[in-house]
């Protein structure tokens, strides 16, 4: 849970490969919940099962028949956003994690996309990578948020998959945070929750993103 949730968002210092760990941690997530979800897909009803197949099989024959198809399999050679990523989730869904598990890593996720996108909006993030030796060779301007022009991306790559990603983020742990008499969290993980909602809303804001 923790590699699905935080590989797929803290990938400072890649540059523009930073999709492939990304790709990386998503896949071994899915490997590992592969039992958990043979375990549990016969408790799952027919029609549910029966989607599902048509769905892998709609997926199988995009690839099969695509005009480029080991392109359609990984995706683009930036993104590799291709068929092998929907099959991932596919797997991770059908794993039916307790949302327990995944509160924290979303709860860390967003606080530190959050903070970052803050860092990224005043330039402080070539300092802080540079401090770090992760900073991308040949870069010379200072911030990358210059290429959007004050728009913060934290490691996302893009303003719009941070705006896209803290929205689902903010909205779970809204109510996480709300139902925290019933589930019994300790102070210390509500305090960690309410800093995840206010950085998490300001990096939202930062991302200056239409699209979420």
């Amino acid at each position: 849970v923790w590699l699905a949730i935080c590989g797929s968002v803290f990938t400072f210092g890649f540059g523009r490969d930073f999709e492939r760990p990304k790709v990386l941690c998503l896949s071994f997530a899915a490997a590992m919940m592969i039992p958990r979800v043979l375990l549990i897909w016969p408790t799952w009803p027919r029609q549910v099962r029966a989607a599902v197949l048509i769905w892998l099989m709609v997926i199988a024959a995009s690839v099969l028949f695509a005009l480029d198809p080991a392109r359609a399999l990984i995706g683009s050679f930036e993104r590799s956003q291709g068929a092998f990523v929907l099959v991932c989730c596919t797997i991770l869904a059908l794993a039916r994690v307790p949302a327990a598990m995944i509160i924290p890593p979303v709860t860390v996720a967003a606080l530190v996309s959050g903070i970052w996108a803050i860092a990224q909006y005043f330039g402080w993030e070539t300092t802080a990578l540079s401090a770090l030796g992760l900073l991308e060779p040949g870069l010379s301007e200072p911030g990358w948020h210059r290429a959007f022009g004050w728009r913060a991306f934290a490691s996302f790559g893009n303003p719009m998959a941070l705006g896209n990603w803290l929205v689902i983020a903010w909205v779970f742990l809204f109510a996480a945070r709300f139902q925290e008499k019933r589930a019994n969290y300790d102070v210390f993980f509500v305090s960690m929750l309410n800093c995840a909602l206010v950085f998490g809303a300001v990096g939202l804001l930062l991302s200056g993103t239409r699209a979420a």
